[in-house]
């Protein structure tokens, strides 16, 4: 596959990501107007967000197979897809930690890191269901690999691990350590934490994953009315 195809692909896959974020802000606020908990989102609050999301993501999994991977299937185009199903279901787990205004409370937190990582445990099985059988790369969704084809694994992939970053990443922004002016900054930030991995990680390996962190810390709270 050419770099023109390869670029076309990812614009069209960040354009769904857009739309299906927009989707799931708007349905969050439904769940936050259900019930008025401004200062602590219990439980059953986050279970319904991560429900949302994984429906969220299920949905844009289909609509990117269906779209791009029809147009140009084979191992290239799924790892394209790949990459853009992790950094889309970032996004939407970084939305979910924000909260209604303010950061998740600690234990709260980490009730939603936890049901996120079981979405995407889900999420490579499904990955794995549409992927051509002559594809025999390893699966990928947010880092965490698929173990029947780690045997198989070849290239970049897999070596971070980019829930693990992309969580201390929020953390920095939440308690004020990291205040990024630009995604640049945030860029910089995931090669600080990760570098030690292989020595490897350069800036630009990390935008499918800086950019909707710098997108959500860069909105405007107006854009949700």
């Amino acid at each position: 596959m050419d770099a023109n195809a390869t670029d076309t692909m990812k614009l069209h896959l960040e354009a769904l990501s857009a739309k299906a974020l927009s989707a799931f802000k708007r349905q969050l606020l439904g769940i936050y107007a259900a019930e008025d908990y401004r200062d602590f989102i219990p439980e059953f609050m986050i279970n319904d967000m991560v429900g949302a999301a994984e429906s969220n993501a299920q949905q844009w999994l289909a609509d990117a197979v269906s779209q791009v991977g029809a147009v140009a299937g084979g191992p290239a185009a799924f790892a394209i897809i790949d990459e853009a199903m992790a950094a889309h279901l970032s996004a939407l787990e970084g939305t979910v930690k924000l909260g209604r205004g303010m950061p998740l409370h600690p234990a709260m937190l980490k009730v939603a890191v936890e049901r996120f990582d079981a979405v995407r445990s889900r999420l490579i099985r499904q990955v794995e269901n549409h992927r051509p059988q002559n594809a025999q790369e390893s699966v990928v969704v947010s880092g965490v690999s698929n173990p029947v084809a780690d045997s198989a694994r070849r290239g970049p992939k897999g070596k971070y691990d980019w829930p693990h970053a992309t969580n201390i990443v929020w953390g920095r922004i939440f308690r004020g350590e990291l205040i990024p002016k630009s995604q640049r900054d945030i860029e910089e930030a995931f090669v600080a934490i990760l570098k030690g991995d292989d020595g490897k990680l350069e800036s630009s390996n990390t935008r499918p994953y800086a950019r909707p962190i710098w997108q959500e810390f860069n909105r405007d709270p107006e854009d949700d009315n």
